[in-house]
């Protein structure tokens, strides 16, 4: 609690024994005007309710200012503790952070000259011909390949008719023979180790 809200507090309960001090004591004086009168038993026992009130609220009033300030210190202490980690925290923090910069031999692009751009530019320009040459030739080594096969194939036949040679053809024309070609090629190579 704030500092404020205790004297608030303490404020309130100084205004309400203040009334009830007033209470009694117009009471204490409507007693002294008629002393010819007995004491109203009602009146008296008024009296001392209030007076008694009065002093439960005195005693409520010093057991509410020792709690707050009982509470108040436990929330310092607390405040104080989560302060402390958090410090404690952000120097491990700020302790990484100055590892980090301290990282030597960084390497960095820099597009500010020229000169950097037309290497960059260059080195990927080659780098891109580079994999078209490479897929080309994986091409046409494949088609090498499979003319081989056919020219070995024929070889073996000792020659074939034009339409066994467009059957050849659109066998290996045909992406989904891929089965019937290995066995094709297994087939060859069998032929030819017993040729030898």
């Amino acid at each position: 609690m704030a500092k404020n809200d205790i004297a608030v507090i303490s404020e309130m309960f100084e205004e309400f024994k203040q009334t009830l001090n007033e209470i009694s004591s117009k009471v204490d004086a409507m007693h002294n005007e008629d002393e010819a009168n007995q004491p109203d038993p009602e009146y008296m026992c008024l009296i001392e309710r209030s007076k008694e009130t009065g002093n439960k609220v005195d005693d409520l009033f010093h057991f509410i200012r020792h709690e707050v300030k009982e509470c108040q210190g436990e929330v310092e202490k607390r405040i104080k503790e989560q302060t402390t980690k958090l410090v404690g925290s952000l120097k491990e923090t700020e302790e990484a952070l100055r590892k980090l910069s301290l990282v030597k031999d960084t390497f960095a692009i820099s597009f500010k000259s020229i000169k950097t751009l037309t290497i960059l530019l260059s080195t990927i320009v080659l780098l891109l011909c580079s994999i078209h040459t490479n897929i080309s030739q994986y091409k046409e080594k494949y088609l090498l390949q499979d003319s081989d096969l056919k020219y070995r194939y024929i070889k073996l036949q000792n020659g074939i008719s034009e339409k066994e040679l467009l059957e050849l053809e659109d066998l290996f024309n045909d992406s989904k023979n891929t089965d019937l070609l290995k066995k094709l090629k297994n087939s060859i190579e069998e032929r030819e180790k017993k040729i030898k």
